[in-house]
């Protein structure tokens, strides 16, 4: 019998749509071909990259990428573009690379020593870009995009300069905006409409989030999108996809994405030949913002039904954090209380977990930025959700336990547990499917986080 291959994956991010749809694809050709897949991950937000304390976050976040066992694994997928440390890049490539394991680069190009599979932004925009001016024969096109100097708005942005030019089209810098993939969308709506330019036939957005912004500004201007103003969008979210008017929006290809890269490495494997770059074709959702649909009372009733169903996760969740508050102030000890979030766990669709605590917290901020803090020599395994008799042992950092490694765990991913500049340990989990909301366990871990560290400094 064949011996299972081992796939590391290590992504940071918990953006809705872009890092869950990369790692989707990962988890389900892994799934599909009984490849076990090792995930490292940190969850930083956008907003955690603008906090000031932004430097204590990155070493805190990035202490499980010392936990890739790179003598044990067969391929490693990296997604570049979601990691800020060009030295922890530099790191994971060369360990690999010192043992023969081939690595695969997502999302960004220009991670040297390995292999690229990319989602090209750029070419998914300009067929937007045409769909609007060729085929629907608009020539006053506005354009949001995100913010200046960022990769992906400025290859949107040049796609729209293109296809403008090509088609003869002079390109008025007063028709574009930049919303700052939503934080700015009603100032740049109001200079649209304000301004001494021409009102536009269509408003082309880098992203679906300001494409909905910019709808609900123009309906309160009492415009009709699509029949006055056609509105797209750039991402294909559910939330998009559910609104009313439905978004007109380029699906990146990104959950292609992470299945190519697995696809790449088992090419390897198996001694094939493979490309050095290989390229994702993103695709256009033709919906009802363009007037490619027609918008009917069902989408008001679909928009309205996703909405309920996300508010009522949403209540589930509040609850469940005020529940975790609470036991806080009950429970005296750091075991007690996270016993007390074991139940909590299955709202995740997590089927089993562990939180593994160093017995003090230890600061993660290392003499130079070259430098890594190590773990502990063994760690506790304070609570245990789904694995009887494993709390209160002590383990090895990033030490599997054997009841971890069954043929329904595809998945084991590991989480930084973390408060302020200390590391308390991380979360070791076992998947059998990945449906569990990042943004929201983000959330979840960032309270539990807060309440573990100050019992560590009582």
């Amino acid at each position: 019998m064949e011996e299972q291959k081992t796939i590391a994956m290590c992504i940071s991010g918990s953006m809705p749509g872009v890092h869950d749809e990369i790692i989707k694809g990962v988890f389900e050709y892994c799934q599909s071909r009984n490849i076990r897949l090792l995930l490292y991950n940190s969850l930083l937000s956008d907003e955690d990259l603008e906090n000031q304390n932004f430097k204590e976050l990155l070493f805190g976040e990035y202490m499980p990428f010392q936990l890739v066992p790179f003598d044990d694994i067969s391929g490693l997928i990296i997604a570049g573009g979601t990691l800020q440390s060009e030295n922890l890049l530099k790191t994971l490539v060369r360990q690999s690379r010192r043992r023969d394991v081939p690595v695969v680069s997502v999302y960004d190009d220009s991670t040297t020593g390995c292999l690229h599979v990319n989602v090209n932004d750029e070419e998914g925009m300009e067929q937007m870009m045409r769909h609007v001016v060729e085929e629907h024969g608009l020539t006053r096109v506005n354009f949001i995009t995100g913010m200046p100097g960022n990769k992906e708005s400025e290859n949107r942005l040049r796609a729209y300069r293109r296809v403008l030019e090509d088609n003869g089209i002079p390109v008025e810098e007063e028709r574009i905006g930049y919303g700052y993939f939503g934080k700015d969308t009603e100032a740049v709506m109001e200079r649209f409409f304000d301004g001494s330019v021409e009102k536009p036939q269509a408003i082309v957005c880098a992203n679906d989030l300001m494409a909905m912004q910019a709808i609900l500004f123009l309906n309160s201007r009492g415009y009709r999108v699509p029949e006055d103003i056609i509105v797209t969008g750039f991402d294909g979210y559910g939330e998009a996809l559910n609104f009313c008017p439905s978004i007109t929006t380029v699906r990146r290809g990104l959950r292609e994405s992470g299945v190519m890269a697995a696809r790449v490495l088992t090419r390897i494997w198996k001694g094939k030949t493979v490309a050095l770059d290989t390229t994702v074709t993103p695709g256009i959702f033709y919906n009802q913002s363009c007037g490619c649909q027609p918008v009917t009372m069902h989408q008001a009733y679909k928009m309205f039904e996703y909405q309920h169903r996300q508010n009522k996760v949403l209540k589930q969740f509040m609850d469940m954090t005020e529940s975790i508050l609470h036991f806080a102030s009950q429970e005296k000890n750091i075991d007690s209380y996270i016993q007390t979030l074991e139940y909590s766990v299955q709202d995740f669709h997590i089927s089993k977990m562990l939180f593994c605590m160093a017995d003090k917290a230890f600061s993660h901020i290392p003499e130079n930025e070259e430098a890594v803090v190590p773990y502990p020599e063994k760690l506790r395994i304070a609570g245990a959700y789904g694995l009887a008799g494993h709390r209160g042992r002590y383990i090895s950092p990033g030490e599997i336990p054997v009841a971890l490694l069954t043929e329904d765990i595809c998945c084991i991913s590991f989480t930084p547990v973390y408060y302020r500049d200390q590391t308390l340990g991380y979360l070791m989990m076992g998947h059998t499917d990945m449906e569990y909301d990042r943004g929201l366990f983000r959330q979840w871990l960032s309270v539990i986080s807060a309440q573990i560290g100050n019992y560590f400094e009582k």
